[in-house]
């Protein structure tokens, strides 16, 4: 059976294709040092909210900053973070990528909450943008405000 023919059919692969939607890349210039911040796929967003879960108020809001940024940065003067995705064994990519991450997360508690800030905004604007793109597929993310008001 030709291997094009079977990849087309097998519906794991077309499910995998869809994740590829909405990831988009941006890169920031801070001073001399470009960071490439991304979107962040479903899972580390879940990270994100389990390890923010036990604060509120606005240490709710700054932790929220900081664990996002540490998912969505990609890559530091194009040298890649996230190289971990690469890895084919599971536990390897796993032990990597849990490294990467809490070298980033001791980093940015160093960072001023300005820096933060800014990043985090970038970050969040470049998932705004990445819903519109979805919307134009016919892939309505959130409600309308229309939409609420009826419910």
């Amino acid at each position: 059976m030709n291997e094009e023919i079977k990849k087309i059919n097998d519906p794991f692969e077309k499910l995998n294709e869809l994740s590829k939607l909405g990831k988009k890349e941006k890169d920031v210039l801070i001073g001399e040092v470009t960071v490439t911040v991304g979107t962040i796929d479903a899972d580390d967003e879940t990270n994100v909210f389990i390890s923010c879960a036990k604060y509120d108020g606005t240490s709710y809001f700054y932790k929220l900053k900081q664990e996002t940024l540490k998912y969505a940065i990609k890559a530091v003067d194009t040298i890649r973070i996230d190289d971990y995705k690469r890895i084919i064994k599971d536990e390897d990519r796993e032990a990597a990528k849990k490294q990467a991450l809490e070298r980033i997360e001791k980093i940015i508690k160093t960072w001023d909450d300005g820096l933060i800030n800014y990043l985090y905004t970038e970050q969040a604007q470049l998932a705004k943008d990445s819903e519109k793109d979805l919307e134009k597929l016919g892939i309505k993310v959130s409600q309308s405000e229309d939409s609420k008001s009826k419910e």
